[in-house]
């Protein structure tokens, strides 16, 4: 097996997963995009808002069937033989992550009351394998099974690098939710510092001084003899 294909392709795996640390999440029921693990496409979250551009809904549209078809080259992996054991489990980890994302990508779509069932139109957007792709991949076996497997989530993951920095770029619920984000961070990381901060004792020369004892006869020195 070529060491070198499987590091270029969990290398594309580790970048598309920072790259989309900017624009996805990870619970199904809950519209936030924060971190996606493994085939990812969004790490801490900005969460999906009804402050939407077109460019967030044809993320979230090209999104869903693209990690669909992951599943599928995925599955149709697993299901061989004498597939390396180090593609195998990538190709575990691949489809572990998925139907999480999916969720969450549908869940930004309903909140923007768009359909995420695009009825049959091609959404995939870059790095989606043609049906000749993947016939070529479920026809394949044994090394020759796991180097195309490799190459093809290769571009697969190129894709969606690339619809994810378009994202970043574009869509507009993600950069205002980001935004949003920094200030709280701010605010928070002020308020720990003002915790953490030692309360200093007041300086020697700003102390009240006791006030001088009164002399018997009942009138104050004057400030000429205190000082004296």
């Amino acid at each position: 097996m070529n060491i070198r294909l499987i590091a270029i392709a969990s290398g594309a795996l580790l970048t598309a997963a920072a790259l989309a640390g900017c624009t996805a999440g990870a619970s199904g029921k809950d519209p936030g995009m924060g971190s996606m693990s493994g085939m990812t496409h969004g790490s801490s979250s900005p969460a999906a808002t009804s402050d939407h551009n077109q460019a967030d809904v044809t993320f979230a549209m090209s999104m869903v069937p693209h990690h669909q078809q992951a599943i599928e080259m995925s599955d149709t992996l697993l299901a061989k033989q004498g597939i390396d054991a180090r593609v195998t489990e990538l190709a575990q980890k691949i489809k572990a992550a998925q139907q999480p994302e999916i969720d969450t990508m549908n869940g930004w779509l309903d909140t923007w009351g768009q359909k995420s069932d695009m009825g049959g139109m091609d959404m995939g957007g870059d790095g989606t394998m043609s049906q000749q792709d993947m016939d070529a991949l479920r026809n394949a076996s044994g090394a020759d099974a796991s180097k195309l497997f490799l190459t093809q989530m290769i571009q697969h993951h190129q894709g969606a690098i690339t619809m994810a920095t378009t994202e970043t770029e574009q869509g507009t619920a993600i950069r205002r939710r980001r935004a949003g984000e920094e200030d709280r961070r701010r605010t928070e990381r002020r308020d720990r510092h003002h915790e953490a901060a030692p309360r200093q004792p007041l300086n020697r020369s700003h102390q009240t001084r006791a006030p001088s004892p009164l002399p018997r006869g009942g009138a104050r020195p004057s400030p000429l003899l205190t000082a004296l």
